[in-house]
């Protein structure tokens, strides 16, 4: 995997190929990043991987193919492979609803006016699904968004997903007291979807999110750096973080606009209802081995037990573990929020 070939070889331009250098050394140069690097993949080969900068600021630091980044909102591929594997399994069908799982999401409100100080609530016209948890039209948004009460409400409870002492477990229970950002299944929403999703995984499987993720998707497909947490041995390896300087004006509110979304009816196996019942880590290579592989129906389904395929919906037997200990990103024992690991957001 991490031999280059020529780039001629699987129809590409060596010439144009190199213009990623230009581009990413002046990222470096103005100062946007400290360091990037890029690799280019086609029909399972490499073609080109090129760096800039360094994994450190001012420290001498190469960035390798081997290097650990934090990888935030790529966390939600990663989970939602995890519940398809158990949808695979027959565990679900993708319209059973969240309260099936988490009975605390079974009386939801959703907000249609006021603020954060009086909100005006209705009861939510139908139950959250697993579907709406996959495609972020659940009514849930993050408390970064600044376009909503709800965002507010979020923030004000601490409803962040960014770990610390808090686990997934208690951090879901929060979220379900406050309201939907809209009726399940009316809108598109950025937000914490798959972080719930992420406790249902733990509730069926009856482990926690980061040790079914090892057993099932990091071991198989040998991504050993990817991870809620880096080791020792590796930090060498691990990129610094930046953020932006106090002399930096904030950032603007993201806005409110709304992705409005047309209903679409339910599959025929979801229809039948009698058969019903965060931020890791990893590296260049790690990812192209993701995103090359598994997802081109090489590797992924080798994940899924025969079982599968035979159509014998299974009921979870008991109620999830906690969390496994996934602590604030800020932390100086290198271990970062449930949306943001360092490899593979």
């Amino acid at each position: 995997m991490r031999d280059l070939v020529a780039p001629r070889t699987i129809g590409m331009s060596h010439e144009r190929l190199q213009r990623i250098q230009q581009w990413m050394q002046q990222h470096v140069a103005h100062e946007r990043l400290a360091g990037i690097s890029v690799l280019v993949s086609r029909r399972g080969k490499n073609a080109y991987f090129g760096t800039a900068g360094s994994l450190e600021m001012g420290i001498d630091r190469p960035i390798g193919m081997d290097s650990i980044f934090r990888i935030y909102s790529m966390t939600k591929p990663v989970v939602s492979v995890a519940a398809m594997i158990l949808y695979e399994e027959g565990y679900f069908q993708l319209d059973d609803p969240l309260a099936r799982f988490l009975p605390e999401f079974e009386n939801m409100q959703v907000l249609v006016g006021g603020d954060a100080d009086n909100p005006q609530l209705e009861p939510a016209r139908s139950l959250i699904t697993l579907r709406h948890l996959l495609t972020h039209t659940s009514g849930f948004t993050y408390d970064f968004m600044k376009s909503s009460p709800v965002d507010e409400l979020y923030h004000r409870n601490g409803i962040t997903f960014m770990g610390g002492e808090t686990t997934l477990a208690e951090e879901v229970t929060r979220l379900a007291a406050q309201p939907l950002l809209c009726h399940p299944g009316s809108e598109w929403h950025y937000g914490v979807s798959t972080d719930v999703l992420g406790r249902v995984v733990e509730v069926i499987s009856e482990q926690s999110l980061e040790q079914f993720l090892k057993a099932r998707i990091f071991t198989p497909l040998g991504m050993v750096d990817t991870a809620f947490s880096v080791a020792e041995d590796k930090l060498e390896r691990f990129s610094a973080m930046y953020t932006t300087t106090s002399q930096v004006s904030p950032l603007p509110p993201l806005g409110a606009e709304v992705t409005h979304v047309t209903p679409e009816p339910p599959g025929g196996a979801e229809a039948d209802r009698s058969r019903h019942g965060q931020p890791f880590r990893h590296t260049s290579q790690a990812s192209l081995r993701w995103g090359g592989a598994h997802l081109h129906d090489r590797r992924l389904p080798a994940l899924l037990p025969h079982a599968a395929q035979q159509g014998n919906p299974r009921r979870p037997t008991g109620a999830g573990t906690q969390d496994g200990g996934i602590h604030d990103w800020q932390s100086p024992a290198r271990q970062y929020g449930r949306h943001g690991p360092a490899t593979l957001q």
